[in-house]
């Protein structure tokens, strides 16, 4: 009932020209509560915080944002704001960076790129608030797990569909969940099961133990299909489509035996993204019609890529920086570079791959040697077979043996 009261509100101050328009709102620390940066009652205290409320809100092109909070500590309220236009994509709507003990309720954007951004915050509540966006809807980001501690109601939405946000859950399983945003945080032992994204924000898993999605069906989100940020054990299961993503269709950053198994990743800028991260897994999933299908970097040790399969990939598996990569028993087809070993590899291990129609079998060396031997200084690469391709390409600055 609240929700449909505070919506009813917000968009009759719409339709009939009540909420009174203004400019961007900038506050860069508690001094600017004032009245002329929307604050229309309030002291600032968790009683009776600064509230910030009726306005509309049209974003100028050369704004990044219509509504900007920053470095504050006193409590605030934003309510009942309308935000149309905010067309900068490296900007939103609405901008809360490190701020906290804030709320947000009522609000609606509308005719831009990106809703709310919440970075390095903390206590944050959101509640009944429409995000119309063509981009992210809702971003948190953070390096710590306080970053990550707010509450989030469904009542959010992003494209109508209901931002599902957990904090601090055990032992729990989650299932059929067809949503603008998924956010799993300070979690353990958690199933993800059935989750559902189109054409909305992905999934994250953030500062988490043991957490397994399993069966997701990820299609078009507008940034990373998954997301999975200092979490150890996470695991990426019998996933069908994980398909035409912004950004990396699974992004792994600072996870180590982070597992991905079984799953369909198509068309994303690249198909699976692991920054220093150990011990990752990757075995019996399809890549295809990417310019990347797996990504490896940040020095992430013992990488093991195995029995997948990669079709019309520019780069089927990429590795730009680890220690002890595995790559082995994978098919390659008709795509460019196979397998690419950059200058900051070590140790690497390459066999038993099947690479046929690609141009290029190309593994760049610190002194340009060619790699198809048994062994090298960098590594062991043998068993691997391939057929003669009908074209041939050199990329500039790289060595490459032609098979």
């Amino acid at each position: 009932m609240r929700k449909a009261i505070g919506l009813f509100a917000v968009l009759f101050l719409v339709i009939f020209g009540w909420a009174q328009e203004r400019g961007p709102i900038m506050i860069r620390g508690d001094a600017d509560f004032t009245p002329e940066n929307g604050v229309i009652a309030g002291t600032g205290t968790p009683e009776d915080p600064f509230l910030i409320a009726g306005w509309t809100v049209r974003v100028s092109k050369d704004s990044p944002f219509g509504i900007y909070l920053a470095n504050t500590t006193k409590a605030f309220v934003l309510r009942g704001c309308v935000v149309i236009g905010a067309q900068d994509p490296n900007g939103a709507a609405i901008v809360l960076e490190n701020v906290q003990n804030g709320v947000v309720e009522d609000c609606l954007v509308r005719e831009s790129i990106n809703g709310i951004a919440i970075q390095a915050s903390r206590n944050l509540a959101l509640r009944d608030n429409f995000l119309g966006v063509s981009g992210l809807g809702l971003q948190v980001l953070g390096t710590t797990l306080e970053h990550y501690q707010h509450v989030i109601e469904p009542t959010t939405t992003v494209n109508g569909k209901p931002v599902y946000y957990f904090f601090g859950i055990e032992d729990t399983v989650l299932t059929d969940l067809d949503a603008g945003n998924i956010v799993i945080a300070g979690a353990r032992n958690v199933v993800l099961r059935g989750a559902k994204i189109d054409q909305t924000d992905g999934i994250t898993v953030a500062f988490s133990q043991n957490v397994r999605i399993e069966a997701a069906d990820i299609s078009r989100p507008r940034g990373n299909g998954i997301t999975i940020l200092s979490s150890p054990g996470t695991s990426v299961r019998d996933s069908p489509r994980i398909a035409n993503s912004k950004n990396a269709g699974i992004a792994v950053i600072l996870s180590d035996n982070v597992r991905v198994e079984n799953c369909g990743i198509y068309a994303n800028l690249v198909g699976i993204y692991v920054n220093a991260s150990d011990n990752f897994l990757a075995q019996n999933n399809a890549f295809a019609a990417g310019p990347v299908g797996v990504h490896i970097t940040g020095a992430s040790r013992e990488p093991i890529v195995r029995k997948s399969l990669f079709y019309q990939n520019s780069y089927g598996v990429k590795l730009e920086s680890a220690l002890g990569p595995t790559v082995e028993a994978c098919s390659f087809w008709q795509g460019d570079i196979a397998i690419f070993l950059d200058k900051n590899v070590r140790y690497a291990r390459v066999a038993q791959n099947s690479i046929v129609a690609y141009w290029i079998w190309c593994f760049q060396l610190r002194l340009g040697r060619s790699a198809l031997s048994s062994t090298t200084s960098r590594g062991r690469i043998s068993g691997s077979s391939s057929k003669r391709p009908t074209r041939r390409l050199s990329p500039p600055e790289t060595s490459c043996a032609e098979t």
